[in-house]
């Protein structure tokens, strides 16, 4: 029996990479523990791509060159690793 169109709607499963971010003075849950609906802050890749680049065309103060240095390198990782965009070479 053929599928209806509503019924190929549903079959579709869209799945999203999706990045989560782990706060200061949380530990990471095992995989089995994490669930959907679980709270925290989850960031789709249009959301890693803008603060990528936000963080690029920032100029730090001299106290936050590291802090600065540490998260640009994360978020390049981020972008490389999670969602296969390579990064622009930071000048």
């Amino acid at each position: 029996m053929p599928l209806s169109m509503k019924q190929k709607k549903k079959a579709k499963v869209e799945t999203r990479v999706r990045t989560r971010l782990i706060l200061p003075g949380e530990e990471m849950p095992a995989a089995e523990d994490i669930e959907e609906n679980e709270g925290g802050m989850f960031l789709e890749k249009e959301d890693v791509r803008l603060i990528y680049q936000a963080l690029r065309e920032y100029k730090p103060a001299e106290r936050e060159a590291h802090v600065h240095s540490v998260l640009l390198e994360e978020f390049e990782e981020i972008l490389a690793i999670d969602y296969d965009e390579i990064p622009p070479a930071v000048n």
